[in-house]
């Protein structure tokens, strides 16, 4: 122990030092990011048989049109899209999304079931060219389906509508407008990317989700006048399983507890303007003087057995299906879920599903239904008991709903846990670092003949190949061509502590000096550590077996 921390003392017993601790703060890091604060996750679209579109001269900046002529009520639909630098997307006049991300192609998934309606539909996409010279190019993909038609799909193509300046005809409605005339635009030119590396930036959620149609029902307490209810189920989950998706929508805000822990909270109702519903009252709906406001209200004095039918005072807007991923407090076996809903007047009423990705692709799927329990809290009591079933998903007046990715949950109890669990795992993989550091040491020294102080360099600088891997790893995380968590699996993890740990005594050469061994060594784990990192590149993402 005095000649450790005499060589300690010394320029190269703090280099060696410094360069141990470096490694084992990668190594932490990489074993943090991987096993417990995993980062978003992250799909990549499938756009089938659509095909790039330009317009057929040199265009900088272009506006695409497609129109669509649907027969009934739009039950599903949803987009995806991809364009070069930058897109502004139009559905009916109405935009839905703006997205910019510099000198790659940005990419989206959105809903449009409030947004498209029985008739004629124009989708308009507006593409300019920003940080590098040529076409504007645009990538798009989308399905619909109504109650009485399966899922039909539209791809870009040939067929869509192109130009280089937003015209139509003179005096008339802007180049996004359904009722502009867009008979004298060219028509679009099919092309390629002409990318080496493709560069369409991945979404932060399943796209599967919007194919889904949820087979939730409305849930409410069983007495009226509660305006503060609990609603709850156990959910099991097999052993081989991936991420876990939860829709839910509310008529006030909610909070979500699963497994004894707050996992979202959402301070206030979130609802959507519904573009093309009606601004007079329908018979049986009565008026309300704020259209931002749902009130939900029994239509009928009910009793404790009573099922209370909704009753909306508006159907200017509709309660959003939020979509939150819940993947990292579900676990294997049993999953209690909880959901606290809270209104100022009205029902308390929510409509939950979720979604789990399975071994082979498969979804399985648990929602609300009549088999969940309900806590409710009134003035002069409480009671409890089986939730009460309002209404199935897609009752009248809000029909099917509108479905969002919800943003990341910051809460103060997460950010808590996870700084105490971060702190953690810097301290013990320091600490398992630090000791392999001086038993390697040790080894050396009754078994090669070693110095201490030789065996402390030499174990040092064997650090330095792990952190250099581990550094060029994360850095090319930033890359935009690969996915930002390919890097944080297991097996990269894994294997700077199985690389130290496996190396057989009899790798290193005791008839050469302990520099040269050292060389060889290195050399041997570069080779080891490439064989078993850079596969990682060709893996799937998301590999749930």
């Amino acid at each position: 122990m005095r000649s450790l921390f005499g060589y300690l003392r010394t320029r190269d017993g703090v280099l060696a030092l410094c360069l141990v601790l470096a490694s084992g703060l990668t190594l932490a890091f990489f074993t943090w990011r991987t096993f417990v604060d995993l980062p978003p996750r992250q799909y990549s679209l499938d756009f089938g048989q659509a095909r790039w579109i330009e317009h057929e001269g040199v265009s900088p900046c272009a506006y695409f049109r497609k129109t669509l002529y649907i027969s009934g009520n739009v039950e599903r639909a949803w987009i995806e899209i991809s364009a070069t630098d930058q897109f502004v997307l139009y559905v009916n006049g109405i935009v839905v999304e703006k997205d910019l991300f510099a000198a790659t192609r940005p990419a989206g998934i959105f809903d449009l079931k409030h947004l498209l309606r029985q008739g004629k539909n124009v989708i308009s996409v507006y593409v300019p060219r920003i940080f590098y010279p040529g076409n504007a190019q645009l990538l798009v993909r989308g399905f619909y389906a109504t109650e009485t038609s399966p899922l039909t799909e539209f791809c870009s193509d040939a067929g869509w509508k192109v130009s280089k300046t937003p015209d139509g005809i003179i005096g008339s409605y802007q180049w996004f407008d359904p009722l502009l005339d867009d008979s004298l635009w060219v028509e679009a030119r099919e092309t390629v990317s002409g990318e080496v590396f493709p560069t369409i930036q991945p979404v932060d959620i399943d796209p599967r989700i919007f194919g889904i149609r949820p087979a939730a029902v409305w849930l409410g307490p069983k007495v009226s006048g509660a305006l503060d209810a609990t609603f709850e189920s156990v959910e099991t989950l097999p052993l081989a399983h991936g991420a876990t998706w939860l829709q839910v929508a509310a008529t006030g805000s909610y909070d979500v507890v699963i497994n004894g822990e707050l996992a979202l909270s959402q301070a206030r109702p979130q609802q959507t303007k519904l573009p093309f519903a009606k601004l007079s009252p329908e018979a049986g709906l009565a008026s309300v003087p704020r259209v931002d406001i749902a009130i939900v209200a029994p239509a009928r004095p009910a009793t404790r057995a009573a099922v209370q039918p909704l009753n909306v005072g508006t159907a200017t807007s509709a309660p959003t299906l939020l979509v939150y991923d819940v993947s990292r407090w579900m676990g294997t076996g049993a999953n209690t879920i909880r959901i606290h809903v809270r209104c100022e007047f009205g029902v308390p009423a929510v409509l939950a599903q979720g979604d789990t990705e399975l071994s082979g692709g498969a979804i399985k799927t648990f929602s609300t239904n009549a088999a969940w329990q309900v806590r409710e809290q009134m003035p002069g009591g409480a009671s409890n008991g089986k939730a009460v079933v309002l209404g199935p998903y897609g009752t009248q007046p809000w029909s099917v709903l509108p479905q969002m990715p919800a943003g990341p949950q910051v809460l103060p109890a997460y950010d808590l846990r996870m700084l105490v669990e971060r702190m953690l795992t810097i301290v013990l993989i320091e600490i398992f670092v630090v000791s392999l550091w001086l038993t390697a040491a040790s080894w050396r020294t009754r078994t090669r003949g070693w110095s201490y102080e030789q065996g402390l360099t030499a174990g040092a600088l064997l650090h330095l190949p792990t952190f250099a891997a581990l550094m060029l790893c994360w850095l090319l995380s930033y890359d935009v061509r690969f996915s930002n968590n390919w890097c944080f699996t297991p097996s990269v993890a894994r294997e700077p502590f199985t690389s130290a740990l496996s190396r057989a005594p009899g790798d290193e050469c005791p008839n050469i000096t302990p520099r040269i061994g050292l060389a060889v060594e290195n050399r041997r784990f570069h080779r080891g550590y490439a064989a078993r990192v850079l596969p990682a590149f060709a893996r799937p993402k998301h590999d749930v077996s």
